[in-house]
């Protein structure tokens, strides 16, 4: 795995309108790592990942990815780069087949970066391989994260933010999401993850950064994260 980010904030803030949510965030993310971005609700998780596509843009600080400042890029420009966010509502296309949505994300994704093709994203994910012509509505909300990670590869994404990814699923339905993510990572996607469910973090991420009002308040190894149990119950109200 490289030591040189991937990715990195450098003192961001953000927010909407007159209402500051970041403030002088700094992360990275190195290349093959799994990064987790975990806080309580309303932390800033979803804000920062919308910074880092271009969704939003930063009012200060800058958001760099493979030593390209990207901090004013708009989310069709970043895609270009390889950057991809899957968001908790999926947003997958309900009246497309599973084929068709894999292959509009044929269209717009980046020409630089190794992506997988229609027919091999179906391979990987055999749930959706299965259901290749029925309508994304059909799908579960697990099949239905699957289509959206597919999707995000297809657009030759080699960074994946998944954005809360096992919200609302069933405990065998996480699982699968979690294996998902291995798969990801064992095949060299680097993945920045954003979740509630500190345990999913524990065991998917390399290292994790706590958010707090905006603010990083922790950032270590799952291993150290799992074994400070101050920080856990001050910040998640939760024990391992």
């Amino acid at each position: 795995m490289s030591t040189d980010p991937l990715l990195d904030l450098e003192n961001v803030d953000a927010g909407y309108g007159e209402t500051q949510v970041l403030r002088d965030l700094s992360l990275s993310v190195g290349e093959g790592e799994v990064v987790s971005l975990v806080g309580r609700n309303g932390a800033g998780k979803t804000t920062t990942l919308r910074s880092i596509v271009g969704i939003l843009t930063p009012t200060s600080g800058t958001v760099t990815y493979r030593g390209t400042d990207v901090t004013n890029l708009d989310a069709t420009e970043t895609v270009q780069h390889g950057l991809a966010l899957v968001p908790e509502e999926r947003q997958i296309f309900p009246e497309l087949t599973v084929k068709e949505n894999l292959e509009l994300a044929d269209y717009g994704g980046s020409p630089d970066v190794d992506s997988l093709s229609v027919g091999e994203a179906l391979e990987m994910f055999e749930n959706l391989k299965q259901r290749a012509p029925n309508p994304g509505s059909s799908l579960s909300g697990g099949e239905q994260q699957m289509l959206a990670i597919a999707r995000a590869l297809v657009g030759g994404a080699d960074l994946i933010l998944l954005d809360e990814p096992t919200e609302g699923l069933a405990p065998y339905i996480v699982r699968d999401v979690m294996d998902i993510v291995e798969d990801l990572n064992d095949r060299g996607i680097t993945v920045l993850l954003v979740e509630q469910n500190v345990h999913v973090c524990l065991e998917l991420a390399d290292r994790n950064y706590l958010l707090n009002q905006g603010e990083i308040v922790y950032e270590g190894t799952s291993a150290d994260l799992e074994e400070d149990k101050e920080i856990l119950d001050r910040y998640l109200g939760v024990t391992t």
